[in-house]
């Protein structure tokens, strides 16, 4: 799955993202809480105040990505690249 602009959206449907490619995607304010993002790609996107509360991020690649006001608790970051 190729994402677009997803900003100010829900995609805590768990099992609906694993292994997608969110790269160079404006995602501000999108809530992942609990979402499975096992292996996404979210290299270079604009992650501000999104929300990954318990979500599973095993493996994911946050490379060049813009984090700042985004929230993390609870979250599995096994093997994340940043």
């Amino acid at each position: 799955m190729n994402a677009g602009a997803l900003g100010n959206s829900s995609l805590n449907t768990p099992g609906a993202c694993s292994n997608t490619i969110f790269a160079d995607t404006k995602l501000q304010h999108t809530d992942f809480s609990r979402a499975n993002l096992r292996n996404a790609s979210f290299m270079n996107a604009d992650l501000r105040y999104t929300d990954f509360e318990h979500a599973d991020l095993t493996n994911a690649d946050f490379r060049g990505a813009l984090l700042d006001g985004a929230v993390f608790p609870g979250a599995k970051l096994k093997g994340v690249i940043y």
